[in-house]
């Protein structure tokens, strides 16, 4: 078993002050304790030889650790950081390497697990846009290679969504949607809506709205396991708002509820 114990020391005033102490010994592993005065650092950041170790989240002023076997026969220098500067430092007087530049070598390693890191993120996040765009495109050509409900009946929504008032107030309320109040002939008043739901730029469901003054007001007869209670107002269900029935777009089939 091979023990050093090195004095931790601090700049203060110019003058070199004694901060603490760190005691190393290894037997099939490296054991560490690190005695401060007083915490000014949270990390602690170990060379020996050219074997670069650290420890984090340095809370008290007794730090004990362990790690893999290191050979204490070799030049050792330690210093404890906030990330900003060295705040002590030590080494044995065979050491090379100076606070400074061990604190640079921490800085970029730093700098390079950030740059790691972010570079996974971008990747992730192009992954992710990429497997949408793909998504979206794969449903497309399904739907344009399919004899399907949407196209059957798009000439008359067109016609529908063209010619009637936008329903602005709950296209807000449901992203991703679209959606027209439609006044029956000669009526100012009695309105059905009628709305398209896509993802991304594909309609995949369309839905068609019956209004109620409140929750309580029965769906209509026939329809009661196809529609679907929307209130207007999302944190009052007994406001009021429209029995909503939704068909797939590629089946036609009515949706369950």
């Amino acid at each position: 078993m091979f023990r050093k114990v090195l004095v931790m020391n601090k700049i203060v005033n110019g003058e070199k002050v004694m901060a603490g102490t760190l005691s190393l010994e290894n037997d099939q592993k490296l054991l560490g304790k690190l005695r401060l005065f007083e915490i000014d650092g949270n990390t602690l950041v170990l060379k020996i030889g050219e074997n670069s170790l650290m420890f984090d989240d340095i809370k008290d002023k007794t730090f004990e650790f362990e790690t893999v076997y290191h050979d204490l026969s070799l030049p050792v220098c330690a210093i404890l950081t906030d990330g900003k500067a060295v705040c002590d430092f030590a080494k044995t007087e065979d050491c090379l390497t100076d606070e400074q530049t061990l604190f640079k070598e921490f800085e970029n390693f730093n700098k390079s697990v950030e740059a790691k890191t972010q570079s996974l993120e971008d990747e992730k996040q192009e992954k992710q846009e990429e497997e949408e765009l793909n998504d979206n495109v794969d449903l497309k050509e399904k739907i344009e290679n399919t004899d399907n409900f949407f196209e059957m009946i798009k000439p008359q929504l067109d016609v529908l969504f063209e010619s009637n008032e936008p329903f602005k107030e709950l296209e807000e309320m449901l992203e991703g949607t679209k959606w027209v109040k439609v006044f029956y002939a000669g009526e100012n008043t009695d309105h059905y809506i009628l709305g398209k739901i896509f993802e991304g730029d594909v309609v995949t469901h369309i839905a068609y709205g019956l209004p109620a003054k409140n929750k309580d007001e029965l769906p209509p007869k026939g329809l009661e396991q196809f529609c679907q209670w929307l209130p207007l107002n999302p944190h009052d269900e007994q406001s009021g708002g429209y029995y909503v029935m939704y068909q797939d777009a590629i089946t036609g089939e009515n949706i369950n509820f």
